[in-house]
């Protein structure tokens, strides 16, 4: 019996999905500086966050829809996160590690950690030219990394490259980046974010 769950657990349409979002600015090579990045540390992150490609902000207290673990009663998560809604009832709660609380006393930042850490996809926003590199993480469960780079596309506007780590056990999975990986604008961007 336990197996036929496992397997049906496994082959279960999920409609609630959590990923974390994590910014890494000019310089940083370690975990406890990415964890350690505070809000207003990087006005391109801030321009991302805003540009819509994670859906609205919403504020936590109150919130009455997936909250991936987010605390919406007295505000020991944060105070606001990014939830999207995608097709037919997928939702869609963000990790944003500069909205998490930021603790002083803790180089590690634990809180944000916990739930980043756990999260299977992380979106890593890269303010800078420098390479990201997954295995910097320690973490059982972040197993696929989405690298966002923000770039001045031709005519001058912002666009962003984008490309996948995996684990190595993750199965190939579409859609395939496009070739080049660069999405002209935060609309490009959020449909393939949400698709993949």
């Amino acid at each position: 019996f336990e197996k036929e769950l496992a397997t049906f657990d496994e082959t279960m349409l999920r409609f609630n999905y959590k990923f974390g979002v994590l910014l890494v600015q000019p310089g940083q090579k370690h975990e406890e500086d990415w964890f350690g990045n505070q809000t207003g540390a990087s006005a391109r992150f801030q321009e991302f966050l805003e540009s819509g490609t994670l859906g609205q902000k919403v504020a936590l207290k109150g919130f009455e829809r997936f909250s991936a673990g987010l605390d919406t009663r007295l505000g020991e998560t944060g105070e606001h996160s990014y939830f999207d809604t995608w097709g037919d009832g997928f939702e869609i709660m963000y990790h944003v590690s500069t909205m998490l609380p930021f603790n002083t006393l803790d180089p590690q930042q634990i809180q944000r950690k916990r739930h980043i850490g756990n999260d299977i996809v992380c979106i890593v926003f890269v303010d800078g030219d420098q390479p990201f590199v997954p295995n910097a993480i320690k973490s059982q469960f972040l197993h696929i990394f989405v690298i966002v780079h923000p770039i001045t596309l031709p005519d001058g506007t912002r666009g962003y490259s984008a490309t996948i780590a995996c684990d190595e056990q993750v199965p190939e999975f579409g859609p395939p980046l496009p070739d080049p990986p660069i999405f002209r604008n935060p609309v490009e961007l959020r449909a393939f974010l949400l698709c993949k």
